[in-house]
């Protein structure tokens, strides 16, 4: 029988786990060399957790007589080659990076501490076109609505907001780390790809088409990928839509259902619409291929409020199961679904 239990504190624990998890995800992410200040249960399992990112941990309570390729003493700091310094002793923080700066000479510029209790400020806090689903599609039909931004700002998808981001060979090798795999060798498969944008994913899957429908709300995009792909031989079909509704390919079965780094800037309902649609337009042992926020909400990036477990909810819900599922990068997941 449960007793004395409160669960506000299990609640704001959960809460800062995740944090927690999240703050470790995006270090994990950046792929620098991280020196971990305690060796404490906590300063082991972030290590653990960070991998092979981690050079070492660092306590004040090891004296460096024992040999240990991975403990270091603080007289050892220096000879370290680390770029980012974890402290994860808590609650003795500002004492700790005194000690360090002042005694052992790290940069402060080099120390990194957790922070479980942030509270986003109004300029942090994500816009309306995240949250709420109306403002999410004007959104998204102003933003990817312009020619003039899919050519000069765009770059045809592979750079966005004027910074350089991907590459055909870095497309390519996403589309043969994640997708391939799923496809068991074919070549002639019937295909819908939902919001090709620029067409930047569009000519991974023309590898695997037999056919290719391809459904965006905004009519710029369509037209960009019809002159893209004037001389190709393979069939494609160009369908305009509400940003909601898969109406106009009713009827049609597919072997692969796509959307890459277009469904990151959906509300959960569009998402969710789109997908019970997808299980009435897949073929029994299709492949439905989605990338999707997969950590909640976030402004950086105008993600929104999905994640993988939201996915694989959704995807229950509707007769489909969850083959795979990857984080391609700190936050974006991929998932991989089929008719059950």
């Amino acid at each position: 029988m449960e007793r004395n239990i409160n669960y506000a504190e299990n609640y704001s624990f959960s809460v800062k786990l995740n944090r927690a998890y999240d703050f470790i995800e995006e270090l994990k992410f950046q792929n620098k060399k991280v020196l971990v200040y305690g060796n404490s249960r906590a300063g082991r399992l972030i290590a653990n957790l960070l991998g092979e990112c981690v050079v070492g941990i660092v306590d004040k309570a090891y004296d460096g007589t024992e040999s240990s390729e991975r403990l270091y003493s603080l007289n050892q700091v220096s000879e370290v080659n680390y770029e980012i310094l974890l402290i994860t002793v808590l609650g003795r923080e500002s004492e700790i990076i005194n000690e360090l700066v002042d005694n052992y000479a790290v940069k402060k510029d080099t120390i990194l501490t957790l922070n479980l209790s942030h509270i986003p400020t109004e300029s942090e806090k994500v816009r309306a076109s995240i949250t709420d689903s109306n403002l999410n599609l004007e959104y998204n039909k102003d933003r990817w609505g312009s020619e003039s931004k899919w050519l000069n700002l765009d770059n045809y998808g592979y750079s966005w907001d004027g910074g350089n981001s991907h590459t055909l060979s870095s497309i390519a090798k996403l589309s043969d780390t994640y997708l391939k795999p799923y496809l068991k060798g074919n070549y002639n498969l019937n295909i819908l790809e939902l919001s090709p944008g620029g067409g930047r994913f569009t000519y991974e899957l023309l590898r695997y088409a037999n056919s290719i429908d391809l459904v965006d709300m905004n009519g710029v995009c369509l037209s960009l990928c019809k002159k893209r792909f004037s001389n190709l031989t393979t069939p494609i079909q160009f369908y305009e839509n509400d940003g909601q509704s898969l109406s106009c390919v009713s009827g049609n079965k597919y072997d692969l259902i796509a959307c890459f780094d277009s469904m990151v800037h959906m509300h959960p309902d569009i998402i969710e619409g789109y997908i019970a649609q997808f299980a009435h337009l897949i073929n029994d042992g299709g492949i439905i291929w989605l990338d999707h926020s997969g950590k909640g909400e976030k402004d950086m990036g105008h993600r929104t409020n999905m994640t993988d477990l939201k996915i694989a909810e959704i995807a229950t819900k509707n007769g489909l199961s969850v083959i795979a599922q990857h984080f391609r990068n700190s936050h974006d997941c991929i998932s991989v679904l089929s008719k059950v």
